[in-house]
C-alpha cells in the first residue's frame, strides 16, 4: 500500500520572504514566540533570531524588519572561487617547472553597501617556491 505524507512548516517566512532558507519556530507559556529565521540574497546569508515575541505574527514581522535591515545595510563582496587560479609559481628543483596556486574555499567579506568600492585585494605570494610541493599544501 503507497502512502502520502505530508510536512506543514510553521515558519511563514518561508512562503513569504525573498530567499528565505528556513530555520526554527518555537513557542512555549514562559519563553512566548521565538523563531532563528534565515535567508540568503546575491550571496549574503542572515539570521534573524527573535525571542520571548508576545505572538507568532510579530515574530515573523521582527525577523523581517532585522534580515531586512541586513539586506539593506550590507552586501557580499566576492572575492574569488574555490579552485579559481590565483597565480602560477616557479617550482625550484622540482619534477615540474610551474604549480599552480588556487584557492582552496570561496572567499569574500561582509561590507557595508556603498563601500565595497573601498575594499582592495592584494595577492602576496612568492615568484618561486621550492620543491617538493603536495597537493593542497599552503603556499606563501
Amino acid at each position: 500500500m503507497t502512502g502520502k505524507s505530508q510536512l506543514s512548516n510553521t515558519n511563514k517566512l518561508i512562503k513569504t520572504y525573498k530567499g528565505a532558507t528556513g530555520l526554527k519556530t518555537g513557542s512555549t507559556s514562559l519563553a512566548l514566540y521565538n523563531l532563528s529565521a534565515s535567508a540568503t540574497r546575491d550571496g549574503l546569508s542572515l539570521i534573524a533570531v527573535i525571542m520571548k515575541a508576545p505572538t507568532t505574527k510579530i515574530r515573523f514581522e521582527e525577523a523581517a524588519k532585522l534580515l531586512d535591515y541586513g539586506f539593506n545595510t550590507f552586501s557580499f563582496k566576492e572575492f574569488g572561487k574555490k579552485d579559481d587560479l590565483v597565480k602560477t609559481l616557479t617550482v625550484n628543483k622540482g619534477s615540474s617547472k610551474t604549480v599552480d596556486a588556487v584557492l582552496n574555499e570561496n572567499c569574500g567579506t561582509l561590507i557595508e553597501k556603498g563601500k565595497e568600492k573601498d575594499v582592495e585585494q592584494t595577492i602576496s605570494l612568492e615568484e618561486t617556491v621550492q620543491a617538493p610541493i603536495k597537493k593542497g599544501q599552503k603556499l606563501r
